[in-house]
């Protein structure tokens, strides 16, 4: 499964050359550069042989996220996506409409049957809790009412959180609260709660981990010193934008400046796949590189490489719709997390979204 992507261009690009050569004597001629949202030249994907040597991952994750919706076959996908990572964060737990942080039996389930996988052996488990609110009504994701409801009391939501992670059997816990922003005031109780939970997590032996979005107003914050923090490095395109890469090069080295003043050696998360946007009916759907090389394959696209972002692109036609894929690869992975060592003038630690 490793190199998924990049195995179904190469493929199709045998299969159409030997196309060209049989009906007109001729190899079919490069396609024509374009231009990517960023204003730089994108290039045709190599149709060099994938080497043996290829199929070791290019890129070094420490940590990935594992979701209780994923339809896939877990198992295997750790399997693919080992690259002796050390961290398994488990997504997610959440809050019910008292506001009271909950796991779903999905969640415990999943959790449960990657402990039993061989692969999944002497890993750390953290279990990510984040600020969806699940009512009877449905889910109000990222909301900023229910943390100022529950960071007014931060050593009971510190406690309440470490029940739930020590009730589980879980290494570690991992706090993505999400949509703060610029709100300074939310900030302050955010951090208060953090000083709580880094107190009771080391009394009671479990690590932590926080992971903090790209509008983070780090340089203006004082965070502590204590929790392995994470940097979110993509959605540079997606919702709500045109067409374009989850991350590029001037978005990663600018995040490694925004936030080069946290304690520690801060960590990045890399997402894998990307967006395929339907421009006749403005619509957008989340994949993985996997499903985006399906597309690639079904509808025998041609992908091209973004220069600036090293992602991958094509067009294609689904009944009179025109769609527009942009998908990270391993290979994508590999450039993303090179800017990122380079920048920060070591090695950092890459969290992967998702296997």
């Amino acid at each position: 499964m490793k190199y998924r992507f990049v195995v179904a261009i190469l493929c199709l690009s045998m299969i159409s050359c030997l196309a060209g050569c049989t009906a007109g004597g001729e190899a079919p001629q490069d396609p024509v550069s374009v231009v990517s949202p960023a204003g730089s030249p994108s290039k045709p994907v190599s149709d060099t042989p994938v080497s043996e040597e290829k199929e070791e991952a290019l890129f070094e994750n420490e940590a990935c996220w594992v979701v209780y919706w994923d339809d896939e076959d877990i198992s295997q996908k750790l399997s693919d996506r080992n690259f002796d990572t050390d961290t398994i964060c488990i997504f997610e737990a959440y809050f019910d409409e008292d506001y009271d942080p909950v796991c779903n039996e999905k969640t415990t389930a999943l959790f449960d049957m990657i402990k039993k996988l061989p692969q999944a052996a002497d890993k750390n488990y953290y279990l990510t809790v984040v600020n969806d609110v699940v009512g009877p009504s449905g889910t109000e994701q990222k909301d900023t009412e229910v943390l100022y409801s529950v960071l007014k009391d931060p050593a009971k939501h510190a406690m309440d959180i470490v029940d739930l992670a020590k009730q589980g059997g879980y290494d570690g816990i991992e706090i993505d609260y999400e949509k703060i922003r610029k709100d300074m005031d939310l900030w302050d109780l955010f951090i208060s709660f953090e000083n709580e939970l880094i107190t009771l997590c080391d009394k009671e032996g479990l690590d932590l981990r926080v992971v903090l979005e790209p509008s983070t107003p780090a340089s203006k914050l004082s965070f502590p010193e204590g929790p392995e923090y994470v940097v979110m490095c993509y959605n540079l395109f997606g919702y709500g934008t045109k067409p374009g890469p989850k991350a590029d090069e001037e978005f990663l080295e600018g995040l490694v400046s925004d936030f080069e003043g946290l304690p520690g050696d801060t960590g990045y998360a890399l997402a894998n796949g990307g967006f395929d946007w339907d421009l006749t009916d403005d619509e957008l759907v989340s994949l993985s590189d996997e499903e985006a090389g399906q597309l690639l394959s079904e509808h025998k696209a041609e992908a091209l490489r973004d220069e600036a972002s090293g992602v991958l692109h094509f067009t294609y036609d689904k009944e009179g719709a025109d769609h527009e894929v942009w998908a990270a690869d391993d290979e994508t992975l590999d450039r993303w997390s090179r800017i990122l060592s380079e920048k920060a003038g070591r090695k950092v630690k890459i969290s992967l979204w998702r296997i």
